[in-house]
């Protein structure tokens, strides 16, 4: 739109590091799965979906994300803003999960999401912050699987990523579910 095109100006040459917290992360799970529809081979006629019908945990009908419709939509709006959404794309170099609650777990749309991202002058490197609030919950497994699925799927593809873990010697608790916005580094 070039009504916003005109506005940034200058500011389109910083890099970016962008950080999702809690039920944030969705908004990341979303970037990974646009980046690797835009990158895929043939082009996808339809948005690529993050989260694996293969899941072997199977969410509760209560868990806000699996209301979110992310099935069967075009891509062709994505298409018709290639340009722009990649110039965006590309100024990435971090990105963030802290203490996530989902994590994109489909390789369909991993894969290319890495392939996109090695393409890159700079590489985004990816970080999964994690507290035992989230990663050791026992009523919400889906959350270390995805967790570890995603992890390994990055490490597989020959991404960088860091798994970072924050007090482990702590009481899971919400209250260090919020203080690692505190606690987390940039870099390990």
């Amino acid at each position: 739109n070039k009504k916003y095109q005109l506005n940034l100006g200058d500011d389109l040459q910083h890099p970016i590091a962008i950080l999702g917290f809690s039920r944030g992360v969705l908004v990341l799970n979303q970037l990974v799965a646009e980046c690797g529809t835009l990158s895929s081979t043939p082009p996808s006629p339809l948005l690529l979906d993050w989260h694996s019908p293969d899941n072997k945990y199977l969410l509760p009908p209560y868990e806000y994300s699996q209301k979110i419709t992310r099935q069967s939509i075009s891509s062709k709006e994505l298409f018709s803003q290639k340009s722009l959404i990649a110039e965006f794309l590309d100024r990435i170099e971090e990105m963030h999960w802290i203490d996530g609650h989902r994590f994109p777990t489909h390789r369909n749309a991993v894969l290319p999401f890495e392939k996109w991202n090695s393409g890159k002058k700079v590489r985004c490197s990816i970080f999964l912050h994690g507290t035992p609030r989230q990663l050791e919950d026992p009523r919400r497994k889906w959350i270390c699987f995805e967790h570890q699925s995603f992890f390994g799927m990055l490490k597989e593809f020959g991404s960088l990523v860091w798994d970072c873990r924050y007090f482990q010697d702590k009481k899971k608790s919400m209250d260090i579910h919020f203080e690692v916005l505190k606690a987390f580094k940039r870099f390990p």
